[in-house]
């Protein structure tokens, strides 16, 4: 669920936090070494939103001016896969930042569904001249529908084409690990039930990645991996006598 009201004001007491004296602090997500993530109530809007906070600790005015760039480039991303982000707060006690809450529900049934959106965020942002630059699991969340991108910390402009194709490994790398772990199957191991899930329109995505590259680790086990539909209808059929 995005920007859900589940919570409302009946279900808070005195005791809880407010911050700026709108938003009743339910829990902390998430805390880095600069930054903390807290799931809050926006009295004001009647929603629940993720603030983005720089720790008091850090808040310098060249970490101030980097989360404000960060919320500038998420604002101005309009893609149904990348978080959408609300408001910007600035004071001497407090550097933050609002966006939609996103309960994370990955379905596997779904798992072809987010990889198409996962390659299609990754090719807007390129074109949009971005590079997200921190592919891992905590940046990545689904809703039984869709798959959003979060955390744009590290996000750079494209100085060079190659910067998009070192970024595009990672991403083949992060997805064939998405799939292993929520299959609970070897992407190489069994490509036909692999089949059941991914679209063509993915694996062409894939091989498309690298087209570019004449010799490429992720390349050459795409290539196996798809060559490997034939040999394992080759090998059923002998196993079978069919």
């Amino acid at each position: 669920m995005l920007g859900n009201t589940e919570h409302s004001t009946k279900t808070f007491t005195k005791k809880q936090e407010i911050i700026f004296d709108r938003f009743i602090k339910i829990s902390l997500l998430y805390t880095s070494n600069y930054h903390e993530l807290i799931y809050v109530y926006d009295k004001f809007l009647d929603r629940s939103v993720v603030l983005k906070f720089i720790k008091k600790e850090f808040l310098s005015d060249e970490n101030k001016k980097l989360l404000k760039n960060e919320f500038k480039i998420i604002s101005s991303l309009r893609s149904q896969n990348i978080v959408r982000s609300y408001e910007f707060y600035k004071t001497n006690e407090y550097c933050f930042y609002s966006m939609e809450y996103i309960k994370n529900n990955f379905i596997e049934a779904n798992i072809g569904t987010y990889c198409e959106q996962i390659l299609d965020a990754f090719k807007y942002i390129h074109q949009k001249g971005i590079l997200h630059n921190d592919i891992k699991n905590n940046n990545f969340l689904f809703t039984e529908n869709e798959f959003i991108l979060i955390d744009f910390s590290f996000c750079k402009n494209i100085e060079d084409i190659n910067e998009i194709r070192l970024e595009n490994q990672k991403l083949a790398r992060y997805m064939i690990y998405l799939i292993n772990l929520n299959l609970n199957i070897d992407f190489l191991d069994r490509p036909k039930i692999i089949r059941k899930y991914l679209s063509k329109r993915v694996i062409d995505n894939l091989f498309d990645i690298y087209s570019n590259k004449r010799i490429e680790i992720i390349w050459f086990y795409l290539q196996l991996w798809y060559n490997a539909f034939f040999w394992e209808e080759v090998y059923e059929s002998l196993y079978t006598g069919y």
